[in-house]
């Protein structure tokens, strides 16, 4: 069994710099909302001139709209998130278990989990902006050129990572607490590439699959 321990904020905003927060939760809200539009505008432009295929067929294009799709999504959460705490206050202390910890610490993790992954995107996004000046683009047309070389070779690196992976699982998931679960397996896998990890009780298990 898994015990998850999490801290929530059932009074988002009831200090001074929560409601500094706030503003620029606001502000956030703002720029993302104008990017939106800017992109339906686009989308809209494209289809009155027939020129779908080509803006679906620009990367970029691509980029663009997963990065704002995700906001909107995070965003989306976050407001669930405060009318339920608002909505069903907690009051304490309390004897009984209330649901609303629960259901909370989900919607939480939701919106945890979408702005880890926006995360990467926003980085991914920054290329596109460093086409502006030649020494910056270099990474990027490089990027561009290889770009069939690239995924190939993430095809061929999952298969046999996540392979090992299963391998790990299937041999040591009832013993080690690393290989327990197939998401623990592939955690574990990607550590022993940065050279973390802990061969001895993998050998005394079983020497010659270690």
């Amino acid at each position: 069994p898994t015990i998850l321990m999490q801290s929530l904020t059932l009074e988002p905003y009831s200090t001074r710099a929560d409601m500094g927060r706030l503003v620029i939760e606001a502000i956030f809200v703002c720029i993302v909302g104008f990017q939106l539009m800017e992109k339906l505008v686009e989308v809209y432009k494209c289809f009155r001139e027939s020129k779908l295929g080509s803006f679906f067929g620009d990367m970029w294009n691509w980029v663009d709209l997963v990065n704002v799709s995700l906001f909107t999504a995070s965003i989306t959460q976050r407001a669930q998130f405060v009318y339920m705490v608002y909505d069903r206050p907690l009051i304490v202390p309390t004897n009984k278990y209330e649901p609303l910890l629960e259901e909370a610490s989900a919607q939480q993790q939701v919106q945890v989990t979408i702005n880890s992954f926006n995360i990467l995107i926003c980085i991914f996004r920054f290329f596109k902006f460093y086409m502006f000046q030649d020494r910056l683009s270099i990474l990027t047309e490089t990027f561009g050129f290889a770009y069939t070389d690239l995924y190939h070779f993430i095809i061929m690196f999952l298969v046999i990572f996540v392979g090992f992976a299963f391998l790990g699982f299937v041999l040591f998931g009832s013993t080690l607490t690393g290989f327990s679960s197939m998401g623990l397996s592939v955690q574990t896998m990607w550590e022993m590439m940065l050279n973390e990890f802990d061969f001895a009780p993998m050998s005394r298990l079983n020497g010659l699959m270690a």
